[in-house]
């Protein structure tokens, strides 16, 4: 019985090595395909006619489109008798959601684009002075019609 010679167990030893490599990176790729970050968001009805109404985010991201985009969520969050303490985290996601639709178009963006926005829009300071004054104006007219 003869056996193989160094050059072909080395050749047959890499050429296993280079399968399994790849099966782990197939099983890796369908598994990030399956994960939620990776599901696509499609904007719908009544969302949809919402955003048509805001203003457009402007180059200098100046936040108009967030006061209209407050008001919504609170009436939402009375509405559903939501928890106040979800509201700052509501609104941004709502933001995120505006502004993907608007870099992505109206056919979806997916939820990693989401989430990394709704992240960085949560750090931003001057976003979130603009919800602050918001929601503190908001505060203020709900005190004075009491």
């Amino acid at each position: 019985m003869a056996t193989k010679s160094p050059k072909r167990q080395l050749r047959a030893r890499n050429k296993a090595k280079a399968a399994r490599v790849k099966k782990q990176q197939e099983i890796e790729r369908n598994g990030r395909a399956n994960t939620p970050l990776y599901d696509w968001v499609h904007v719908k009805e009544p969302l949809l006619s919402f955003f048509e109404t805001l203003p457009a985010p402007a180059q200098d991201d100046d936040f108009s489109y967030l006061v209209p985009i407050v008001d919504y969520s609170v009436s939402r969050l009375i509405d559903q008798d939501g928890d106040p303490d979800d509201l700052i985290d509501d609104v941004t996601m709502l933001a995120a959601t505006y502004i993907n639709m608007k870099v992505y178009g109206s056919g979806g963006f997916t939820l990693e684009h989401q989430h990394e926005l709704f992240v960085s829009m949560l750090v931003n300071p001057k976003f979130m002075d603009v919800l602050r004054m918001r929601l503190k104006h908001l505060q203020d007219l709900t005190l004075e019609q009491t």
